[in-house]
């Protein structure tokens, strides 16, 4: 009988994880400089979409590895009512509308410190649409949704309360992609993916909401986007106004959600008699470290891309 996911290796598999992505970074880049492929390319972006599956397959491999040696780490994919899906959808939908606030507003902020933003991924040619679309709207939302609320986010609840949880999953999520660009709209879609985890008891919705938010992006990167422009006091009283319209919003939907959960009692009395024997203090050294380390990646591609003003 495989063993339930503990947070000391949840933070294992995090940090090794982190460590392949990063290997696998440093190779791409190598690659790319070797090659002589500039970016703006059309090699480039095909490159780029090839790197994104090399990603998801080492994600994929890390998870089997540890699966393997016994550790159930697919602990959140539980079934849930069928409408649980198309509400997640709609979910996804309004996470877009209200969280893309706070998001531009710090691109803004990052605009105006003299950040280069790196181009947008293209998808202007049919190997990019199918090859790209397939990796950014199936296989990412499903690998990264298995990582960080299958295994980690149960890991966390063992540990801390569901609002603590959430938080540093969501936290957890945006580092990991370690582009500061992303990083606010990641934090909001990984704190609600972790919210609905915790209120379904399954990752089957956060994939949906995931998957559905990246097929937006997908659609949107079609369309002409527009810069963000007006007063900034009422900029930020509309990001503040439509984060907290989007946090209420969210966290009413999520009590619905719950609604949606297929309760297995011989599971939840199995959990409940489970030995808990763990500290916080010896739990979290792997789940720091990865941390630290994508905050580190995090720091140094921020600083990377400030345009330096003499």
């Amino acid at each position: 009988m495989k063993r339930k996911v503990s947070l000391l290796n949840a933070g294992r598999v995090f940090l090794a994880i982190v460590l392949m992505n990063i290997a696998i970074q440093f190779l791409a880049s190598v690659i790319l400089l070797l090659a002589g492929v500039e970016n703006g390319t059309p090699e480039f972006s095909a490159f780029n979409y090839i790197f994104m599956l090399v990603l998801q397959m080492g994600n994929a491999v890390v998870l089997l590895l540890f699966f393997k040696k016994g550790f159930a780490v697919f602990e959140g994919v539980r079934k849930v009512k069928w409408w649980a899906y198309p509400l997640s959808a709609v979910i996804a939908g309004l996470c877009v509308y209200f969280f893309v606030w706070p998001a531009n507003l710090f691109a803004l902020w990052l605009q105006n410190i003299g950040y280069n933003f790196s181009d947008a991924l293209t998808f202007d040619n049919p190997f990019a649409i199918i090859f790209g679309g397939i990796t950014v709207c199936v296989i990412a939302p499903v690998m990264e949704e298995l990582v960080f609320r299958g295994l980690m986010l149960p890991a966390l609840t063992k540990k801390f309360n569901a609002f603590v949880s959430v938080l540093l999953c969501g936290l957890a999520f945006s580092l990991m992609h370690m582009n500061p660009e992303q990083t606010v709209y990641q934090f909001f879609i990984g704190c609600v993916c972790s919210y609905l985890t915790i209120r379904t008891r399954s990752v089957l919705p956060a994939i949906t909401v995931h998957a559905t938010s990246n097929i937006i992006a997908f659609v949107l990167s079609f369309f002409e986007q527009g810069e963000v422009s007006g007063e900034l006091t009422t900029i930020i009283l509309l990001t503040l106004l439509f984060t907290a319209l989007g946090v209420l919003v969210v966290y009413f939907l999520g009590k619905v959600m719950e609604k949606a959960k297929v309760e297995n009692k011989e599971e939840n009395q199995a959990e409940q008699d489970e030995a808990d024997v763990e500290s916080k203090k010896s739990v979290l050294v792997f789940y720091g470290v990865a941390t630290l380390v994508c905050l580190f990646t995090w720091i140094s591609v921020f600083i990377t891309a400030i345009t330096v003003v003499v």
